[in-house]
Formats: C-alpha cells, structure tokens, sequence
C-alpha cells in the first residue's frame, strides 16, 4: 500500500475503511498463498502444513499484520472466495460492507441517504515490494 496517502487527513470512517480494505488484501493474499479457495479450507492448509503457515506468517509480518488483526475480522476474509473472485469493499461513511463479484456501484447502497464511496481490498504481492505495508497513524 502506497504511503502517499496520509492517514491525518482522513477522517475515521475513512481510515476505518482503509484498514478494512487492507484486511481484506490480507485475506486474498492468504488465499492466494495457501492455494485455497475460501477462508476454511486455508485455514485448514495452514494447520497441516508448518512451512506454508511460516511462509504466510513471513508475508504478513512484511506488511506489517498480527495475527490477530486478521482473528478480529474473519467476518470480513471468510466472506472472500478465490475462483470465482469474490471481495469485500467497505463504505468510506457508514462503513458498512458488502460482498461483490465483478463490480460494485460507485455509491454505497448498504444505508439509506449514505453518500460515502467503497473501498476495494488492498492488492498485495506474493513477494514484498518496498513501497507495500499498512498505512496507520502515528
């Protein structure tokens, strides 16, 4: 994740849906690492294989997540399958969710009157790039 965006200027939904978006990455990283389609049968990899769980452990602690941080929100990455890909972005204003397919509208349609926009996952890499990592406040 860029550190372009300076999370002082956002307000806390905004920063809410920036870490639940990262999560999210998180989660279709852990998919994508684990070879597994949904949340269940990665963890299920995980707990079998002790390399794949320190591979995935490695990876997460580059971007700078605990563990705990994904156990907090599995609502959000169990809702994540791989094939056919299916996401969770999260509204910039009530901060409500909402799983998706292929695209989702530009406006959040969750809570009546809400003007906030979503927030699609974080895109990460398999390999650590230099500029990837949480964006969080100081």
């Amino acid at each position: 994740m860029s550190k372009a965006i300076n999370p002082d200027d956002l307000t806390d939904e905004e920063f809410t849906a920036l870490e639940l978006s990262e999560i999210a990455g998180a989660g279709h990283l852990i998919l994508t690492l684990t070879k597994a389609n949904d949340w269940p049968s990665a963890v299920a990899k995980i707990r079998a294989d002790e390399k794949l769980a320190d591979k995935v452990m490695d990876r997460l602690d580059d971007l700078e997540f605990a563990v705990e941080d994904i156990d907090d929100n599995t609502d959000i990455v169990s809702a994540q399958r791989k094939s056919p890909k299916v996401s969770v972005a999260v509204c910039t204003k009530c901060n409500a969710t909402a799983a998706y397919a292929k695209t989702i509208p530009a406006k959040c349609h969750m809570t009546n009157g809400c003007t906030g926009t979503w927030q699609k996952p974080a895109s990460y890499t398999i390999a650590p790039k230099e500029d990837e990592g949480r964006i969080s406040r100081s």
